[in-house]
């Protein structure tokens, strides 16, 4: 395709016209003077016609006369006089074209028809009409197509001129001068609205302007889904909205997505496609909606009544997306879920009431223990927590606790939701959201019942069976205490030996141990010294391990042996362990001595202090000791 000059400005123009009328009108009228002295004589002599082979041209005379100069005519002769036959005309269009180089006006004649303002224009006697249909469409995934049909009448054109705009109305510049439609315009920038217009072109000149067709964009990219904001929301009034689970009781379904286009900002034709069991499609609608407070922003939704989901049936969805160029995308959107039931309590740690003294409860026994109105005033001042776990498919909304056997008015307390741990280091997602103290009478080592009650986000309600917590009252007073030689058969303390204590009743494990959060079997590893004093030897616990079983001034040289000799030195027995082999019976366990102990027989003494506590949190009343024969070493 040849391209096409620059158009002429309109300054260049108006010059152009300026000149070239005054010569053209000039050339005239010598054209005019030339033919008319042509044909005049000024004497009766006959006339000679001369041809003149070297020169393009005739001369036209009168006979000489016998008078005059010679070489001159006489008076009254007619001078010769001479006309260049044919080239009147060319020599007018030549003086004009040079003057119109000299003065610098553009001579393209394709550039000057730029500015032809009619319908057709005559060439050789034929006119150059418009071309017709003018249309444009998407060419694949890259152009735009421009078609267009030959003028209805006058000549043929030999060329057609396309024009791209951005704006209706307006042609700037030719993009391009094929030979005939169609024309593919592979430059058009994807997402931008393009006008065209076609001129029909024979030799340099060209028609006006034919119908303006537009506007049409390139667009090849479909739509976009964000999958993670594709969501069926159920609206239980007056329960805040929940994604992706629906109620089997009635309630509004609203189903939403977001949507987004490379070019339309809004249009596009967006439809919900749900599977079994209703199996139908429906048209979304465009807006702006937030359904869940602090939660994502969609801008495509359909709402209609609760489609009756089974519970713990999946409801699978789509989203199809489709612009108005026809580019169409399908995405799934996250399954709803059918939920008839209400939460109930996490069979691994369901419910417990713990004291708030201790904050304790056996796992192993499965309960928790608090004292009631019998118990001491501190105890009652203390209180205790109700501790629950529940789960729900939906997720929790609320939670209340049923302690009338405990407390007054205690039919329902509130849980707060929350991150919890009892002293036993379990973890709780409720609990009470005060200490609640017990105003009733309830016999001491009874067992009684409460209940949890709780409400899931869609409104399913449910209530669990009795639980149960021990009304304990009763303080430790005494605990059996046994040694095992299991470790070797002389009488050295050596490792597989231990020291049993059993106290009745079961203990806050950290009651023997500060920050102990183990569980039953929880295991503590620490170091025993034995040494000689030059009065008798002892086991030093308090100091290595932590313990508060074992304190004060009268109880720092518990486990005396009753030998003056059992050691001669310092003797380290490391990996020594000390646990709760269950929530009544604590055991130390020695590890290997570092060296020698001398075999000796002895009677062991062990000292408790009052810091010792049962799971209600009551103390030991005093102190007391337990013996143990060592003999069995």
């Amino acid at each position: 395709m040849t391209p096409r000059r620059p158009r002429t400005s309109r300054t260049a123009l108006i010059v152009a016209l300026l000149v070239l009328a005054p010569i053209a009108a000039i050339a005239w009228w010598l054209v005019r003077r030339g033919r008319r002295h042509a044909t005049t004589t000024r004497s009766a002599g006959p006339s000679v016609t001369r041809r003149d082979s070297s020169m393009a041209h005739e001369s036209t005379s009168r006979a000489p006369t016998p008078t005059g100069a010679p070489g001159r005519p006489g008076v009254g002769e007619d001078r010769p006089r001479y006309r260049l036959r044919g080239l009147g005309t060319a020599r007018t269009a030549i003086t004009c074209l040079a003057l119109a180089v000299l003065i610098g006006v553009p001579t393209t004649w394709a550039t000057l028809s730029d500015q032809v303002t009619t319908a057709t224009v005559s060439v050789g006697g034929g006119t150059v009409n418009v071309p017709t249909g003018i249309t444009t469409s998407q060419n694949g995934s890259s152009s735009l197509r421009v078609t267009w049909g030959a003028p209805a009448a006058g000549l043929a054109p030999d060329a057609y001129d396309v024009y791209r705009s951005t704006t209706a109305g307006s042609f700037p510049s030719i993009l391009s001068t094929p030979a005939a439609s169609p024309f593919d315009d592979t430059t058009a920038v994807e997402c931008t609205d393009y006008y065209y217009t076609v001129r029909s072109r024979r030799v340099n000149l060209v028609s006006v302007a034919g119908t303006q067709a537009g506007p049409l964009q390139v667009d090849y990219s479909a739509p976009s889904v964000a999958t993670a904001n594709a969501h069926v929301i159920f609206d239980p009034l007056p329960l805040p909205k929940v994604a992706d689970f629906i109620r089997t009781s009635p309630g509004n379904v609203e189903v939403y997505a977001q949507v987004t286009d490379n070019c339309a900002t809004s249009g596009l034709n967006v439809s919900f496609t749900f599977g079994a069991p209703f199996s139908t499609t429906v048209a979304a609608t465009f807006g702006s909606w937030q359904p869940i407070a602090g939660g994502p922003t969609y801008n495509y939704r359909y709402t209609t009544t609760n489609v009756g989901l089974a519970n713990a049936a999946n409801l699978a969805w789509t989203v199809t997306a489709t612009d108005p160029a026809g580019n169409a995308t399908t995405v799934a959107g996250t399954p709803a879920t059918g939920d008839g039931v209400g939460p109930a309590l996490d069979p691994t740690a369901p419910a417990e009431i713990v004291s708030g003294q201790t904050n304790f409860y056996s796992t192993g026994l499965g309960y928790g223990e608090v004292v009631s109105a019998g118990g001491s005033a501190a105890l009652r001042t203390a209180g205790f927590w109700t501790y629950a776990n529940l789960v729900d498919a939906a997720g929790v909304s609320s939670a209340t606790a049923d302690i009338s056997a405990l407390r007054t008015g205690g039919a329902a307390t509130a849980l707060v939701k929350g991150a919890y741990a009892s002293d036993n280091g379990v973890a709780w997602g409720w609990r009470t959201s005060a200490v609640t103290v017990p105003t009733v009478t309830a016999t001491n080592g009874s067992m009684q019942n409460f209940t949890i009650s709780a409400t899931d986000v869609l409104g399913n309600a449910a209530t669990s069976t009795n639980q149960q917590v021990e009304i304990d009252q009763t303080p430790v007073a005494a605990a059996a205490a046994s040694c095992s030689n299991t470790g070797n058969t002389s009488n050295t303390l050596n490792s597989g030996d231990f020291t049993t204590w059993n106290f009745g009743d079961t203990v806050d494990p950290s009651s023997l141990l500060a920050s102990w959060t183990g569980g039953a079997a929880s295991t503590i590893t620490g170091t025993v010294i034995a040494r000689n004093n030059n009065t008798s030897d002892f086991v030093s616990l308090n100091t290595d391990f932590g313990l508060t079983m074992f304190t004060g001034a009268t109880y720092n040289t518990s486990f005396t042996l009753g030998a003056t000799n059992w050691v001669t030195a310092n003797v380290n027995i490391p990996s020594s362990t000390f646990s709760l082999i269950d929530r009544m019976t604590a055991r130390l366990a020695y590890g290997a001595p570092a060296s020698g102990i001398s075999d000796r027989n002895s009677t062991t003494t062990h000292y408790f202090s009052t810091s010792i506590r049962d799971a209600a949190g009551n103390p030991v009343a005093a102190g007391f000791s337990e013996t143990c024969a060592t003999s069995a070493w």
